[in-house]
């Protein structure tokens, strides 16, 4: 994964607080320097080398972006420059000579092995170079007197080991630093919400990240589930209004139907109060009707026997009228025959 990819404005605010913290180192260096130029009136080494070794990578670092190559390729040149500068003072007393291997170890906090290379190359020039300019008695001093090349070469193996056992540190805290930048971005990005992923992992570069993705992954299929049963339960709630809808509509249908059940059965009960009322007319009616009726069975019968009474009579009177025809028709034969 490139750096200018993802995680670079973690890695330029790494490298621009190291820029800073460099040029105080760089600062402090010069006024270690000075303290050492009265030893053997080296002034004109501190201005010539001291003051140019704090200046450029000052201007740089205000001219450059922040976290800018240049900047930190400048600032390891300059560690070496008063690594070498301090060498000269001391007139190449070994003990100084350890300022090298301290100041590598310096550029590690930019995690770039390139800074650490380019000084480690930049002081083995300077020490083989100076040996052969101190073997010919020029004014200058990597070593104290003469010494064989073989220390030299000594001096430069042990540089070699360090500056490989830093650039691999460096490129070990340069991924460490670039995997929590992107872990960090990548968390911040799944708290406001985007779950997507925005690069291609490699779980050989950044294991971290991709374990962070592994659980990126997770999360998006988690909440999937739970999306599906929001959806699942959002139905259903939907289904169970409609339905209450309907047993609520069911229930106000029910209660205009007891209302109209209501309504019938006053209406059923006033009628039976009304025929109740009759009914106690018609028994009134009835008894006065049975009364008048055995009235008129006793009036009919007293009729009929008044009718046979006088059906008696009429029959009594029509035996008489007989008896009396007889006799007319007996009397008008005698005076036929006397006539």
């Amino acid at each position: 994964m490139s750096e200018a990819v993802w995680g670079v404005s973690r890695m330029d605010e790494v490298r621009a607080l190291a820029d800073r913290v460099m040029l105080w180192t760089l600062a402090g260096l010069l006024l270690v320097c000075s303290c050492l130029a009265p030893w053997y009136d080296s002034w004109a080494e501190l201005a010539l080398i001291g003051l140019p070794a704090l200046l450029l990578p000052l201007a740089l670092y205000r001219l450059c972006p922040a976290g800018d190559t240049r900047v930190r390729f400048a600032v390891a040149i300059s560690l070496m420059l008063f690594a070498a500068l301090m060498i000269h003072q001391s007139r190449g007393m070994l003990e100084f000579h350890f300022s090298v291997f301290c100041f590598l170890a310096f550029l590690l906090f930019y995690r770039d092995w390139r800074c650490i290379v380019l000084a480690a190359l930049f002081i083995a020039v300077h020490h083989i170079s100076f040996y052969f300019l101190q073997l010919n008695r020029l004014p200058v001093f990597a070593y104290p007197g003469a010494v064989s090349f073989w220390i030299v070469l000594l001096h430069a193996a042990f540089v070699i080991v360090e500056t490989v056992i830093l650039s691999l540190f460096a490129v070990r805290m340069q991924r460490e630093t670039l995997e929590a930048a992107t872990v960090a971005e990548a968390a911040e990005s799944i708290g406001q919400g985007n779950l997507q992923a925005p690069h291609t992992l490699s779980a050989q570069q950044l294991p971290l990240l991709h374990k962070v993705d592994e659980m990126r992954r997770s999360l998006v299929s988690m909440l999937s589930a739970i999306a599906g049963k929001v959806l699942t339960i959002d139905q259903a709630s939907t289904t169970l209004s409609e339905q209450a809808m309907q047993l609520q509509q069911h229930a106000s249908d029910q209660r205009q139907t007891v209302q109209q059940i209501d309504a019938a059965m006053r209406q059923v009960n006033a009628a039976i109060g009304t025929l109740g009322e009759e009914a106690g007319t018609a028994s009134r009616l009835t008894g006065g009707t049975m009364a008048l009726a055995e009235e008129s069975r006793q009036v009919i019968a007293a009729t009929l026997q008044e009718i046979s009474t006088i059906s008696v009579e009429v029959q009594g009177t029509s035996e008489r009228i007989e008896h009396l025809s007889a006799a007319t028709d007996q009397v008008a034969h005698i005076v036929w025959r006397y006539s």
